[in-house]
C-alpha cells in the first residue's frame, strides 16, 4: 500500500507534470500583471541542467531489483546512465521554492519528494540531495534575474510571512 502511494506522489515530479503546474502559475502570474510571469518556466532550465549532470556524472541507479515503483500512469519513461541528481526532487524543490505557499508546505512537499524517492529505492540519498540543491539554486536564481539583482516584492512578502 505505501509502495503505492510513494509511487502516486512520484508522479507530481514527473517532468511533463510539474511542465504543466509551471505553465500554470506562469499563466495566472501573466493574468496578474506580475513582471516574473516567465519563472516558473524555468522549470524547463532546471530539467536540462539534471539531464546534462546526469550524463556527465557516473552515479549508478540503484538496482533495479530493489525498486518498490508502481506504474500507477503510463507515461513516457526516460533512463540515464547516472542517477545524479534526482529529478523528481530537483523540480518540485523548483516550484515549491517559487510558489506563493506557506515555507512549512513548501517544506513538506520537497520532504515528501525526497522521502519517496529513497523509498521506492529509485535514487540514493546522495541523488535526492542533489536535485534539492539544484532546485533551490534554481529557484532562487530567477526571481533575482526577473529583478535586475535585488529581492522581489514577493519575496519581501514571503520572508515577511515566515
Amino acid at each position: 500500500m505505501l509502495d503505492v502511494v510513494a509511487s502516486v506522489f512520484g508522479v507530481l515530479g514527473r517532468a511533463e507534470v510539474c511542465g504543466g503546474i509551471a505553465l500554470g502559475m506562469a499563466v495566472a502570474r501573466w493574468r496578474r500583471g506580475s513582471v516574473d510571469a516567465w519563472v516558473p518556466l524555468l522549470v524547463v532550465v532546471v530539467t536540462l541542467i539534471e539531464i546534462a549532470v546526469k550524463t556527465v556524472v557516473p552515479q549508478a541507479q540503484p538496482p533495479e531489483e530493489l525498486s518498490r515503483s508502481e506504474e500507477v500512469v503510463p507515461l513516457l519513461r526516460v533512463t540515464f546512465a547516472g542517477a545524479f541528481p534526482s529529478g523528481h526532487v530537483a523540480r518540485i524543490a523548483f516550484l515549491a521554492g517559487i510558489a506563493r505557499i506557506p515555507t512549512w508546505l513548501a517544506a513538506l512537499a520537497v520532504a515528501l519528494m525526497m522521502v519517496s524517492r529513497v523509498y521506492l529505492v529509485d535514487h540514493w540519498i546522495s541523488d535526492v540531495v542533489g536535485g534539492l540543491f539544484l532546485g533551490l539554486l534554481v529557484a532562487q536564481a530567477g526571481p533575482f534575474m526577473s529583478s535586475g539583482g535585488s529581492r522581489s516584492q514577493d519575496q519581501l512578502e514571503r520572508s515577511r510571512r515566515q
